[in-house]
């Protein structure tokens, strides 16, 4: 039980900054709701929606209105902008090589369990599966893997509106503007499909970027992976908001 002195809100803030910080709280996962938190502590709920606001000042949670609070401890803001910094395309002119981007897949499909859990759709629900792959030069540096729901996108045609950026197809025919996201940067070894796209040994180490972007209010707008080959990867500038 949480003791009296110092203030209390303060006192659970600790605690619960103590958790996140060791990993007891995984990024993204949900935390107990305030009201469980409170019977945790044995304080009230404005206690604790105070300690949850301490921590959301220091990005150590999120807290999304109807859904809940979930653990952002590994968090970096970086402030992008999508048609400008982070393009692959444009990297890759930059560093003087002719870039190239290809449409490989377009799948319209049922969504998984987990992207259903993850884009916060119906079972009944379908996405957009696609694939595209960047070459510097006429090799192939990215592919690029994208999950878009169905119910948030406009009529388009998938042999002309597709071959754009992703990030420019979703302004153009999403019913949302993108607003901010959270990417995840991990080693794997590249799948035989993967070392195929990108002309690769099967096992090769790549850099997989994924996450989830999200329009206003938190709300989903599609999944991504983006594989890098050895030696490519993109640039980030960092400003104030």
């Amino acid at each position: 039980m949480i003791e009296r002195s110092p203030p209390v809100a303060q006192q659970v803030y600790e605690h619960l900054r103590q958790q996140l910080l060791e990993g007891e709280y995984t990024h993204g996962q949900r935390m107990p709701s305030e009201t469980q938190l409170a019977q945790e502590f044995a304080v009230s709920r404005a206690t604790v929606r105070q300690a949850l606001g301490m921590l959301e000042a220091q990005r150590l949670v999120s807290r999304r209105q109807g859904d809940g609070t979930f653990a952002t401890p590994d968090t970096v803001d970086l402030y992008l902008k999508p048609h400008n910094e982070w393009q692959i395309i444009l990297q890759i002119q930059a560093s003087g090589r002719q870039a190239t981007m290809e449409l490989l897949t377009v799948e319209h499909r049922p969504a998984s369990p987990q992207e259903v859990d993850e884009l916060r759709l119906t079972e009944d629900q379908s996405v957009h599966h696609l694939r595209y792959r960047f070459l510097a030069d006429g090799l192939p540096v990215m592919i690029g893997v994208y999950i878009l729901p169905e119910a948030i996108l406009k009529s388009f045609d998938a042999e002309q509106d597709l071959k754009q950026p992703l990030v420019n197809f979703v302004a153009q025919f999403s019913h949302h503007g993108l607003e901010n996201g959270h990417v995840q940067f991990d080693a794997v070894a590249a799948s035989p499909v993967l070392a195929a796209d990108l002309n690769l040994e099967p096992g090769t180490p790549l850099l997989d970027m994924h996450g989830t972007v999200y329009a206003s209010e938190n709300m989903p707008l599609f999944l991504m992976h983006e594989y890098y080959r050895p030696g490519e990867g993109l640039r980030f500038r960092f400003t104030h908001p």
